[in-house]
């Protein structure tokens, strides 16, 4: 693929530091409460990763066909719904009707976020090779460590709130948050 504008190199590197910011502020959010209802509700919580780990599997034989079809950017901010749609099913208990679905969603749409990353970041590592005459494969070592370094460390971040949470209100004053 040659481009006919050649882009600025600083501005490839921005937009995945932004798509890394919002994978970011996605994942803090769905990990704290994945990891709060998994603490303070077990069952429930396996109950919702079977159902999403399997819904990911099945979707993920299909999820690269439609990233190619419709591109990645159309693709990343409709999968992120679901993401949110868990969270406040958390956060808004007593409908385990509700929280099923939405771990089976988020399944589904976890195949179509993660297809349309990997997709977006090659195509920007595309970009940034032609635009600067690196190596393709250097392009992508360097964008895909841009990206994992910022969304990895919301690991950490969701793992401290939620122990700060249950260390400081007890996993008893978090029960009826997200008792199903």
């Amino acid at each position: 693929m040659k481009l006919s504008c050649v882009p600025n190199p600083s501005s490839v590197r921005k937009r995945i530091i932004h798509l890394a910011a919002g994978f970011f502020a996605l994942f803090i959010a769905y990990n704290t409460a994945q990891l709060l209802q998994t603490a303070v509700n077990g069952d429930s919580g396996y109950t919702c990763l079977a159902l999403i780990y399997g819904w990911f599997s099945v979707a993920s034989l299909f999820a690269p066909y439609f990233v190619f079809r419709f591109g990645p950017s159309k693709l990343l901010a409709p999968s992120a719904v679901a993401y949110v749609m868990i969270t406040a099913s958390y956060l808004f208990p007593g409908n385990p009707s509700f929280l099923l679905f939405s771990c089976a969603a988020v399944g589904i749409s976890a195949a179509f976020l993660w297809s349309s990353q990997g997709s977006y970041v090659g195509i920007s590592a595309s970009i940034l090779s032609q635009s600067t005459g690196i190596e393709m494969t250097d392009c992508t070592s360097e964008l895909n460590t841009s990206f994992y370094s910022i969304f990895a460390s919301s690991s950490g971040v969701s793992a401290a709130f939620s122990f700060g949470m249950l260390t400081i209100l007890g996993p008893s004053s978090l029960q009826p948050l997200f008792l199903c």
